[in-house]
């Protein structure tokens, strides 16, 4: 089944169309550096994201290394560095290092290809910055979990404890200090904002342009939220707002933290300016600076496109890309330079998903699986292994 997907993959790219790749390494179980890798493409009228390839880095897992693998994966595929428009990973050295990262070996030999930092991996590491105060807090909380859940007998006792405290809870016991308790419903709802704007940045057709906006709105928050902690109104974290109403106890921490936030922005998300690409996301609303770098024939295709009213019906109809995928019948210069920039992954949310499958598919008692690329892809494949042909080539089994 693997083989077959795999055959299918690569008769859909075999007319040198255009892709964009994810990937991002890790270790398993047997302490093996896997390399997952996901493609992004269009077929006929679709977007597909379809896993490409998990591959085993036998030794060093250096830029070099990253770069060779990747490449013999490509190759095997069918494909080629030249199709690709972009690649998203993470920050590790050995994927952005600004001389021997994997990015940096791909644009040596392909000047042309992007590159994408992931948004979520950014916003993680922005989160880091929580100020001592509040991490002490946090590394309590961590060590008081893990202190608990290291033995099955503990977890037990913590429940019956609980239950005959009259606790509505039976998870975890609380210091009942309320300026202690204010510092953990505080970092409960600071998180439940971040997890949502996380959230919000996977999911199928998310693109860097989708990511930032949503990025820029969370920061207008942050604004927002400081004003009126300011004036000491802390409704929008509900958890702490019911143990500090007032917010006598905890206004100044929280603004302190929203502001250690909105300057980690700044620094994990420096001011790109994505104006440029205006008329990407609304060709009936552009200005002369959004099409400055468009040559004459796109400017012209896009002019067209702005008096189409059948166009318009659709635009507002349906998905941007698929608006997209509709205007390339007519006006196919501008509508590939659009698709070529909406395909572009802004997030390496996939990959993540498959580390989740790896860990479930060679566990403790599979440590020695050898087949992980075959297994992965057809547990993770968005194209489905072809059933009735497989069975067409096998020799049925007649009984005696």
């Amino acid at each position: 089944m693997s083989s077959d997907i795999q055959c299918h993959v690569r008769e859909k790219l075999s007319d040198s169309r255009l892709f964009a790749l994810q990937l991002d390494e890790s270790t398993d179980i047997s302490k093996k550096c896997q390399l997952p890798s996901y493609i992004r493409f269009i077929d006929d009228d679709s977007v597909i994201e379809q896993f490409l390839a998990c591959s085993e880095l036998p030794t060093t897992s250096t830029g070099a290394d990253l770069y060779d693998s990747m490449s013999n994966t490509l190759t095997d595929n069918g494909l080629s560095w030249k199709n690709c428009l972009s690649v998203c990973t993470d920050g590790a050295p050995a994927m952005t290092g600004k001389f021997k990262g994997f990015v940096a070996k791909v644009k040596q030999n392909f000047p042309n290809v992007g590159s994408t930092h992931c948004f979520i991996h950014r916003e993680a590491l922005m989160v880091k910055t929580i100020p001592a105060e509040l991490k002490s807090v946090l590394n309590l909380v961590v060590n008081m979990v893990n202190f608990v859940k290291s033995r099955a007998l503990k977890t037990r006792l913590l429940k019956e404890m609980c239950h005959e405290a009259g606790s509505k809870h039976d998870t975890l016991v609380l210091h009942t200090e309320i300026r202690w308790l204010s510092k953990v419903a505080y970092l409960a709802d600071i998180f439940y904002h971040l997890n949502y704007l996380n959230e919000s940045m996977q999911g199928k057709e998310e693109n860097f342009l989708t990511s930032s906006d949503k990025l820029k709105g969370f920061l207008k928050k942050l604004q927002v939220w400081k004003r009126h902690v300011e004036n000491k109104s802390l409704k929008m974290f509900p958890l702490t707002f019911d143990i500090d109403p007032q917010g006598d106890i905890t206004a100044q921490l929280v603004l302190n933290h929203l502001t250690d936030l909105e300057d980690s922005m700044a620094q994990y998300f420096p001011h790109t300016s994505f104006d440029k690409y205006d008329w990407v996301r609304n060709p009936y609303a552009t200005s002369s600076e959004s099409t400055a770098d468009l040559s004459l024939e796109k400017e012209e295709q896009l002019a067209e496109i702005q008096e189409d009213r059948t166009l318009r019906l659709k635009y507002n109809e349906s998905p941007l890309i698929r608006f997209w995928m509709y205007a390339k019948t007519e006006y196919p210069v501008i509508a590939d330079e659009a698709i070529n920039i909406l395909l572009h992954f802004s997030t390496t949310y996939l990959c993540e998903l498959g580390f989740s499958a790896l860990t479930n598919i060679k566990n403790k008692k599979r440590e020695g699986l050898l087949s992980v690329d075959q297994e992965m892809r057809v547990c993770l494949s968005s194209i489905r292994p072809r059933i009735e042909f497989l069975c067409t080539k096998q020799q049925a089994q007649v009984s005696h």
